[in-house]
């Protein structure tokens, strides 16, 4: 049995399972809770009762992201491409890429509810989309998401940063932020503006061909009989704590 066909196996004896679950906190929550409770957070921070969850999830951001916490959540974007509306067929083409799979953002409504609009209704997601590249903003909504703490394996549980913050965001948000990056990954590409040797979050590209690049320099100094140093560097959450106003400079 191959190891897609196991997984597959156990997605279907846990849905079994749990359908047949008369409360959804009997024993199916119980037997994925977390062994560290959510009180353990609230320790950690020093939150009282009476603070509101507005204020404790600023606590959270702010122990997290401490370089994001006080920016600005109204994005203005300026397309480096030409400003080409938004066709039907790219939103058709990304909505069919999307996992049907994944969890909504926090307003409940999945990929395939936003697939079946646009099927019926093909032009309101097109002028939607279209109307934020003439105004050139990132609408706020589409960024709220809810966010759920992951406690990482092997680190200290009395530790805010050893919860990984995961953020469920609305499909629409990733609908637009997908067109965008199309866009810029076209002029990217276009213009030749990136190194060669730039392997990572780029289409088409992956580790194995850094680890191949790698290999051939290795095996080309060994036939020169040249000496090889290979300085690799590991930043401490380094994605977490980048400073994105220079990005956007």
């Amino acid at each position: 049995m191959s190891k897609k066909e196991i997984q597959q196996a156990k997605r279907n004896a846990w849905k079994k399972f749990c359908s047949k679950a008369n409360s959804p906190y009997g024993t199916p929550f119980k037997s994925t809770k977390t062994a560290n409770p959510l009180s353990v957070i609230f320790n950690i921070l020093g939150n009282s009762l009476t603070e509101n969850a507005k204020a404790f999830a600023g606590k959270i951001l702010q122990k997290l992201y401490p370089e994001a916490a006080g920016e600005q959540t109204d994005i203005s974007f300026t397309p480096s491409y030409s400003e080409e509306s938004f066709s039907r067929i790219e939103i058709d083409n990304i909505l069919k890429r999307f996992p049907k799979s994944k969890a909504p953002g926090f307003e409940g409504i999945d990929s395939v509810i936003v697939s079946n609009i646009h099927t019926n209704f093909p032009e309101l997601l097109t002028t939607i989309m279209n109307k934020c590249l003439v105004l050139k903003k990132f609408p706020t909504p589409f960024e709220t998401g809810l966010i759920f703490l992951f406690h990482k394996k092997r680190k200290e549980k009395n530790s805010i940063n050893s919860y990984r913050p995961i953020s469920l965001l609305q499909i629409l948000g990733k609908l637009l932020e997908k067109q965008l990056l199309q866009g810029g990954n076209f002029t990217l590409n276009k213009q030749n503006v990136l190194h060669p040797h730039h392997f990572g979050f780029r289409e088409g590209k992956s580790i194995n061909y850094a680890r191949r690049k790698l290999l051939d320099v290795i095996e080309d100094a060994k036939k020169r009989e040249h000496y090889v140093i290979i300085i690799s560097l590991d930043i401490q959450g380094a994605f977490d704590n980048l400073k994105y106003g220079i990005i956007r400079k």
